[in-house]
């Protein structure tokens, strides 16, 4: 009885281990959150968030956070990036966030602007929000190569910030969420709505500025020198397995299935070995 609990034992733990390598490995990204910041001076206070590196010439302020539960976002101004690196570089993933963004006023400035890029090709996906065609509406747009491209015209409402007092005075927080596949055929899909409203799914798209099979090794949050100010919130990156990592493990359980099925034989085996 001993030995058949022990076995039972180490079948669920290799099962539960089994398991969890089907499961994507979410927040990969170190302080999405933005919770935790370096030294902060001025004011309003500007900074870098830890774990975060930073390039330009203005730096980020620690703004109140944009949704329920959250206590800072970071508000990034014309003029600086903030940026981290992603090791290993995942070929597929699901990337998560929060933002709110200002009118830039034109459609040729940008608000919002995040790139996603490959080893040898950076950015590969680079977006940003423009003034939309109608008042107060933003225009969310993604760079083919040579040119922007839009996605989404005049969906989404802007929100205005108030530097004095360090708050948005309107803030309309929507939720975004990208999942991408790099490989042959790159693709990726884009959802997006007010935070906690219906989301808007745009699926099977392939508009890179450059793609190939490398896989993701940075994510940066671009304040364009030709930018206003937007703020994001509660990123995260998770991680997909792959296909082939999936099979893998499928039938590894499959084969700890198998060896305690016939386990099971064998012990019943015995035990009408034994009475007769």
């Amino acid at each position: 009885m001993k030995q058949q609990s022990l076995g039972r034992a180490i079948l669920l733990a290799a099962i539960g281990i089994l398991s969890s390598g089907l499961v994507a490995s979410a927040q990969v990204i170190d302080n999405g959150t933005f919770e935790n910041w370096g030294t902060l001076t001025g004011s309003p206070p500007a900074g870098v968030p830890s774990n975060w590196s930073f390039t330009g010439t203005v730096s980020p302020v620690q703004t109140a956070g944009l949704v329920s539960g959250s206590n800072y976002a970071a508000l990034i101004q014309p003029g600086g990036q903030i940026y981290q690196t992603i090791s290993p570089n995942p070929t597929s993933f699901k990337l998560d966030m929060t933002f709110a963004a200002t009118n830039p006023g034109l459609t040729s400035s940008r608000s919002f602007n995040i790139t996603i890029g490959e080893p040898g090709a950076n950015p590969s996906l680079n977006f940003r929000m423009v003034a939309g065609s109608v008042a107060g509406m933003l225009t969310l747009q993604v760079h083919n190569g040579s040119a922007w491209s839009t996605l989404a015209a005049n969906a989404f409402q802007s929100s205005v910030y108030d530097s004095a007092s360090n708050t948005f005075t309107t803030l309309n927080a929507y939720d975004l969420s990208l999942e991408l596949n790099y490989g042959t055929t790159s693709s990726y899909s884009l959802s997006y709505g007010l935070h906690g409203g219906t989301m808007t799914v745009l699926s099977n798209l392939t508009t890179f500025t450059a793609a190939n099979a490398n896989g993701m090794s940075t994510i940066g949050i671009v304040g364009s020198s030709s930018a206003s100010p937007f703020a994001v919130d509660n990123l995260t990156l998770t991680v997909i397995p792959e296909p082939g990592r999936t099979a893998y493990l499928m039938w590894g359980g499959a084969v700890l299935m198998s060896i305690a099925y016939w386990g099971r034989r064998t012990s019943a085996a015995r035990v009408v070995s034994t009475r007769l």
